[in-house]
């Protein structure tokens, strides 16, 4: 009688386990295809748009933490710019300069001064650099 009942359990578990293992054999995924005028459509170019002017963005009135790292980014960008392209740089405070920091937000959004706006020759933001960063970091932006 037990091995009856031993054959109860083993079979059906046996079977489980089979159907978990699956056939061994691959199979190949089906060839992407592209809809027709999605093929059509030129290839957006690799080459990145190329920085024509800088917005450093700093805050007159801050905490001397956020003063620190102002100073520090700012003598970064000078050390990055010193040795690199020649860009123009225009420097306002968030909280002077309010109606230009404000054009620069609606672009985009500065979460934690200071920001280093890189902005294409259209004035569109290439790249938005905030808080502290290293000068490879500067650098590869004007890359």
């Amino acid at each position: 009688m037990k091995g009856i009942e031993m054959r109860k359990i083993v079979l059906p578990v046996a079977f489980v386990f089979a159907l978990l293992a699956g056939c061994a054999q691959k199979t190949e995924p089906p060839p992407a295809t592209q809809p027709k005028a999605a093929a059509a459509l030129p290839k957006a170019s690799a080459v990145a748009p190329k920085v024509e002017r800088i917005v450093f963005v700093g805050q007159k009135n801050a905490c001397d933490c956020t003063r620190a790292r102002i100073d520090k980014m700012w003598a970064r960008l000078e050390s990055v710019l010193a040795s690199g392209p020649r860009v123009p740089v225009e420097r306002i405070d968030l909280d002077v300069d309010e109606k230009r920091y404000n054009d620069l937000d609606a672009l985009r959004s500065l979460v934690v001064p200071p920001g280093i706006y890189f902005l294409d020759g259209l004035g569109a933001v290439v790249e938005l650099l905030q808080g502290e960063v290293e000068e490879s970091r500067i650098a590869g932006s004007l890359r």
